[in-house]
């Protein structure tokens, strides 16, 4: 069973999808309204709620690596 985030989440991505798409508008979900003006504030808000919605299904976030390392094929002394 998909939690209040998931759902969420899902229901953002078949918005974006169909034809009717608006470039205004707001979601509620656990008493806060998201609300975005344009396509770039909805996007701010569709990661924020997939990271939510990850969170609630217990997936870990993903982490690139930061810093170069020698893979192993460096001089040996």
């Amino acid at each position: 069973m998909a939690g209040q985030w998931r759902t969420l989440y899902n229901q953002m991505i078949a918005d974006m999808q169909s034809a009717a798409f608006r470039r205004f508008g707001s979601y509620t979900i656990a008493n806060r309204t998201f609300t975005y003006r344009s396509l770039t504030e909805f996007r701010d808000h569709l990661k924020f709620v997939k990271e939510q919605a990850d969170l609630e299904d217990g997936t870990p976030p993903y982490r690139a690596r930061v810093y170069l390392r020698n893979g192993g094929r460096g001089r040996r002394s």
